[in-house]
């Protein structure tokens, strides 16, 4: 296994062809299923014509369909869909011609789905797209799809009740808990969510940049089961920030840490008025003081990216979302605590992505026109940090 992630990341192709082809014809764990899986998809960013051609051919190459050939298959297709050099009418073609090849080689496997169920968002058909990616989804367990297309592990056919009166669930059974407020009040607060873990590692780097790029405005912490590290790291952070937490059942639930912040958007912009959700690990490039004027002219803000157009999961940036302190940013922050309590499956690796394929629903539904475009480069003041840096950090501390 080793030997795949080493030919993968050096770009020894051959020698990967023949290790993945041996590997295939044995009983993987889900760990290095997934270890492949992410190898490839490292490769597939960084040289996606090169990878449409090597994961199409191993897979094609390869006899019957354990798991390991179905991530490769989901990779190649994931190849076309990232070539910058194909226009979207030409992509949309080549990817249907592999999709051809593999079902006349394997019959439907999840790849092939995910892809058809991309074809029909792409057309404007939801309920058929849906359709295709709970197929996938269900086609691919139990080791499940790729991480990158987790989503589809997520979606639900019945349409959500949307009008129905509010029902008590699990994971909203209580208030939060504010354990700090900030030294000084703004027209705005920044908002992240995490656990604990990430609150010690991210949140002095997410505050230093913000003062970095001359902001003023106050951070609010979200943390999942506070520790006393946890109060050893507030205690030396610079004002001004507010703190709030909970405690949740569940240790290691990172689809849960990503989507709290969503969740408690309703109780946090009550206490606090108008908040900017972004992700702690993001870094502010930009002055987010400056964007607050035409912010609020605006119910609520989306950073919708053009992936969206093939997957649900890919469309809204978790890291950019405005919510206003006005009946429709509270609506659209009521929709998004009701949709999350009702549809997240806690403790499950299966749902990541849910924090965006939630927000992506909301937005559809809410019925709020008066919605501002984060996109837009003068407003895209929160941004991710490299992948290496993230990966350094979260090492080092």
């Amino acid at each position: 296994m080793e030997d795949i992630l080493q030919y993968l990341h050096t770009r020894d192709l051959p020698s990967a062809k023949a290790a993945i082809l041996a590997a295939a014809q044995q009983d993987l764990t889900e760990h290095q299923v997934r270890q492949v899986g992410h190898a490839g998809l490292v490769m597939t960013i960084a040289q996606p014509e090169e990878s449409v051609a090597f994961f199409s051919d191993v897979a094609l190459s390869a006899g019957g369909t354990p798991p390991l050939i179905d991530h490769l298959i989901v990779q190649s297709l994931d190849a076309i869909f990232r070539m910058k050099s194909v226009a979207g009418g030409e992509k949309r073609a080549h990817i249907r011609r592999l999709i051809g090849k593999y079902e006349d080689r394997f019959g439907e496997r999840p790849g092939t789905l995910l892809f058809r169920g991309a074809a029909a968002q792409s057309a404007g058909n939801r309920a058929e797209a849906a359709s295709a990616y709970t197929k996938a989804a269900e086609m691919s367990l139990p080791i499940g799809l790729p991480r990158m297309y987790l989503g589809a592990h997520s979606v639900v056919l019945e349409p959500f009740d949307w009008a129905a009166p509010k029902v008590s669930s699990p994971i909203v059974k209580e208030q939060i808990t504010l354990r700090k407020s900030a030294s000084t009040r703004s027209s705005a607060t920044i908002v992240v969510g995490s656990d604990a873990n990430y609150f010690i590692k991210f949140a002095n780097f997410l505050l230093a940049s913000l003062r970095q790029s001359h902001s003023v405005a106050p951070v609010h912490f979200h943390v999942v089961n506070w520790t006393d590290a946890c109060e050893h790291v507030a205690n030396a952070l610079p004002e001004p920030f507010s703190i709030s937490t909970e405690v949740y059942p569940h240790a290691t639930d990172w689809a849960y840490f990503a989507t709290v912040r969503f969740l408690r958007a309703r109780q946090i912009g009550e206490a606090l008025g108008p908040i900017y959700i972004t992700d702690i690990d993001n870094q502010f490039v930009d002055n987010f003081d400056a964007i607050l004027k035409h912010l609020h002219k605006y119910d609520a803000g989306f950073r919708m990216h053009y992936m969206g157009e093939w997957f649900p999961w890919w469309a809204p940036s978790g890291g950019n979302l405005w919510i206003n302190s006005t009946p429709g940013g509270l609506s659209i922050a009521s929709m998004l605590e009701r949709y999350i309590s009702l549809r997240f499956q806690p403790a499950r690796y299966l749902s990541w992505w849910f924090d965006q394929l939630a927000l992506n629903e909301v937005y559809h539904q809410c019925g709020v026109s008066n919605i501002v475009n984060l996109s837009d480069p003068s407003l895209s003041v929160s941004v991710a940090r490299p992948y290496e840096e993230v990966k350094k950090l979260k090492a080092k501390y």
